[in-house]
């Protein structure tokens, strides 16, 4: 059993489980769920560091099982832990939040995959107060951004919206 996993489909075929917390240190495995063979593997992966350092930035290709780090550019983010990121169509990635070993963080970035630029959104209107541990998913063409740790560690159980994210909308 653990927790503070990610889970994500690739293609329409495989579902990737990756990292998480248990038996008190962090993970950093990956498991394979097969859909259409109804089997779970774990695939032998190449590259991929093992610093366990905040701010490095890595690409797992699922054709290979291949870990590769990337250099970004643009208003790169402060390095942070239990953030979430989120696809925004097919080449954006939006990442909000998260605890830089200090405080909560609320700020939003997106990630183009294809250039690796990244871009600090500036937010308008109400905006949630800095958490982490939350989660977060692209519903249409909103950010849905739900729970988390807050300031103290209170344990949130709020929901937010977040709009503008898709390019007709900018």
């Amino acid at each position: 059993m653990c927790s503070g996993h990610t889970a994500l489909t690739v293609g329409k075929s495989k579902v990737v489980v990756f990292g998480g917390f248990a038996d008190r240190r962090f993970l950093v495995d990956i498991s394979v769920y097969d859909i259409d063979n109804g089997i779970w593997f774990t695939p032998d992966c190449t590259g991929g560091g093992s610093d366990g350092k905040l701010g490095d930035f890595w690409m797992l290709d699922t054709d290979i099982w291949q870990w590769s780090e990337l250099t970004g550019f643009g208003d790169l983010p402060s390095p942070r832990e239990f953030a979430t990121a989120s696809a925004v169509g097919n080449r954006k990635i939006v990442m909000y939040g998260g605890w830089d070993g200090k405080k909560w963080l609320s700020d939003v970035y997106i990630l183009d995959t294809i250039s690796l630029e990244w871009t600090e959104l500036s937010i308008s209107g109400s905006a949630p107060p800095p958490r982490c541990g939350h989660t977060s998913n692209m519903v249409e063409r909103r950010l849905l951004v739900f729970g988390g740790r807050g300031g103290g560690g209170s344990i949130m159980g709020d929901l937010w919206a977040l709009k503008g994210l898709v390019e007709e909308d900018l």
